[in-house]
């Protein structure tokens, strides 16, 4: 009986898991979600901690070769061929960033000429319309201002050009070098940090070695006394000799992967420096020719184009000039007064005498 009562509790358990098995399976959605969810890293905690711990130990021991180099304590690698090389890059830019600025200046000068030589030109023009005694030297005035300001809006384009061909070369193509060069910087950083720190602790083996060597082997463990003399207890010197290996091992493997990507970031920079050099050269000679031409054309057509407007305009004021229906009509003092070519003539008196005088009576 109890065996069977036993079964029969039994089975209604599992009749009774079985129906509450679908609110459980509703109720462990979210979580077997969120499970999932972990498995794909985003609560990955445990390398998440492990990846922070060897972060922070990587800076602790960076910083400390950092300071240690600023105190003069250790000295860093160095490849002067590099450092000129980079030293000159960054030369360049900041005179690029200079000769910007002082094309900008010159295009915002320039613009506001353009602006008042239009502006004047139109002056002109409204002033040849009000004025129809004038309007032929006004107009002259006018189209000459037309043409300068229209060569000055050309010769800017080409300073606009030339001003954007160096701010891509120091904005974009020196920056992506630069950032290599960063990399390149903290990989020596590195590769010094593990350096230093791979001889600090071989020297130290070295020391503990000789020692061992020369005692005989009982410094692993030597017997040390308190001050009292009390009571003596043996403490070991150093670390077991074990974990020192281990350790050692770890610190070149360390030293190893800093090395090998220290050295292929400096052949990477040396590439980049390169390339560097060859497309300012290039883009540089395209764009100082390009400017040398703009300006003698602005100087040399643009005098050119004036010349030939002063004589157009020349010819033409004076065919206007030599029309008769131009003629302007003379003035009271031309008619009224005699001229210096003409002569006197001598009348005869009343009377019939012969004697004549001079009268003012021109003929």
């Amino acid at each position: 009986m109890p065996i069977v009562g036993g079964a029969s509790v039994d089975s209604a358990d599992s009749d009774l898991r079985n129906d509450v098995q679908p609110n459980n399976d509703i109720m462990n959605a979210p979580t077997r979600s969120q499970k999932g969810f972990g498995n794909n890293g985003s609560l990955d905690l445990p390398g998440k901690i492990e990846n922070f711990k060897a972060w922070s130990s990587t800076a602790m021991r960076c910083t400390k070769q950092v300071i240690e180099e600023k105190l003069g304590t250790t000295s860093p690698t160095r490849d002067p061929e590099t450092q000129a090389k980079i030293e000159e890059i960054k030369r360049i830019q900041a005179k690029y960033q200079g000769m910007s600025a002082s094309v900008k200046k010159m295009i915002g000068q320039m613009n506001a000429m353009t602006g008042l030589e239009q502006s004047l030109s139109s002056q002109f023009t409204i002033a040849a319309q009000q004025q129809p005694e004038l309007d032929s030297e006004f107009m002259h005035n006018s189209e000459i201002q037309r043409v300068v300001a229209t060569s000055t809006a050309s010769y800017v384009s080409a300073l606009e050009l030339f001003c954007d061909g160096l701010d891509t070369f120091c904005k974009k193509t020196v920056p992506d070098t630069l950032t290599t060069i960063r990399q390149l910087e903290h990989a020596r950083l590195v590769y010094d940090t593990y350096r230093n720190e791979l001889e600090r602790m071989e020297s130290k083996a070295g020391r503990i070695a000789m020692q061992q060597g020369s005692t005989g082997g009982d410094v692993a463990n030597p017997v040390s006394t308190d001050a009292a003399g009390s009571d003596t207890h043996s403490t070991p010197a150093s670390a077991s000799t074990p974990q020192q290996e281990i350790n050692l091992q770890q610190l070149r493997q360390k030293f190893a992967t800093g090395r090998e990507n220290y050295l292929a970031l400096r052949v990477d920079t040396d590439v980049k420096m390169k390339l560097l050099h060859e497309n300012r050269v290039r883009v540089l000679r395209k764009h100082l020719q390009a400017l040398q031409a703009a300006t003698l054309s602005y100087f040399a057509n643009g005098y050119r184009d004036l010349e030939l407007t002063l004589k157009t305009l020349s010819e033409r004021n004076a065919l206007t000039n030599f029309s008769p229906l131009n003629q302007p009509a003379p003035s009271f003092l031309e008619v009224e007064s005699p001229s210096t070519d003409q002569k006197p003539a001598y009348l005869p008196l009343e009377n019939g005498e012969a004697e004549h005088h001079q009268r003012d009576v021109f003929d």
